[in-house]
């Protein structure tokens, strides 16, 4: 018995199937309608018989690899990206996470600490997502340490959050290079949205009109704005200072309350996160931003026997 997979095949989708996949070994059948149920390697083959589609999974997660580090907190601090800066983690233990595990920060004495040639130039173009769970149980004024790094009393930057009012969780960029200490919002919202659920957050920083774009993506909710007045300016880092999440060195504190992490993930570069309509446009950011797992790709087509 001879199978044919058709030409179309070929001319639909030669840019992401090779004809080298095509093995003995690694084509299987199956009779239930949809994708198959399980974890496969990429290049295998599945012709469906019910729905007659031919299935393969395809690792798209590849083409959306941070430029600067991802880090998934599988019980360690790995990254990655292709740049292997990896974390030293101190005291945080793991729990369930939005993919697999994530870290927790309980406030008290628990850090990551990120190598010094991390790459992040934040005066630049750069782009921070991360998957952030933040407990009911937080209180007003209450602060947790994000992403910070420090030369000394003046001159520092860090990204926090913390509760505001008592009802809003809010975001801040706090920096000094010398000149006094400058904060920015990156987005105010509701804490019955955000509480005992694990929310998608995006920075985005954009030096060429001095703005950030923030979202914020929770359950099946959306929320997006830009604030285009935010010059960050150039500060004198040597080189030798480290980055911290859940720490920081300026207030000499781990934060007030207990936070878990997810999937930390930094670019080099402005993902744009504003559509036209002034909101995420067709999810393809928080698809992009949010790739951790084997996708699968479809093909309906000239799929038969001899």
């Amino acid at each position: 018995m001879a199978l044919n997979l058709g030409t179309n095949l070929f001319k639909k989708r030669t840019n992401i199937l090779k004809t080298d996949i095509f093995k003995l070994g690694e084509i299987s059948f199956i009779t239930e309608e949809g994708k198959p149920i399980g974890e496969y390697k990429e290049g295998m083959l599945f012709i469906n018989l019910a729905d007659k589609k031919l299935y393969t999974p395809i690792d798209l997660k590849r083409n959306f690899i941070p430029t600067i580090a991802w880090y998934k907190f599988n019980n360690n601090a790995t990254d990655y990206s292709k740049n292997k800066k990896n974390g030293i983690v101190t005291s945080s233990t793991y729990t369930t996470g939005k993919y697999k595990n994530g870290i927790i920060l309980d406030g008290t004495d628990d850090k990551i600490e990120l190598p010094s040639d991390l790459g992040l130039d934040w005066h630049e173009d750069w782009t921070i997502s991360f998957w952030i769970y933040i407990p009911s149980t937080i209180n007003n004024l209450e602060t947790f340490y994000i992403l910070e790094r420090y030369i000394d009393a003046t001159h520092y930057i860090y990204i926090k959050g913390y509760l505001v009012g008592g009802t809003n969780i809010e975001f801040y960029i706090i920096w000094n290079n010398g000149a006094g200490e400058t904060s920015e919002s990156m987005g105010l919202r509701p804490l019955a949205d955000l509480e005992d659920k694990w929310i998608h957050a995006i920075f985005s920083h954009d030096s060429s009109d001095t703005s950030i774009s923030y979202a914020y993506y929770y359950e099946s909710d959306e929320y997006t704005n830009k604030n285009a007045t935010v010059e960050i300016p150039n500060i004198s880092f040597s080189g030798t200072e480290v980055y911290n999440i859940g720490y920081n060195t300026k207030n000499i504190s781990y934060g007030d309350v207990e936070i878990y992490i997810d999937e930390f993930k930094i670019w080099n570069e402005t993902i744009s996160i504003i559509g036209e309509s002034n909101s995420i446009a067709e999810r393809g950011i928080i698809e992009r931003l949010n790739l951790s797992e084997m996708q699968w790709i479809s093909y309906t087509g000239e799929i038969y026997y001899e």
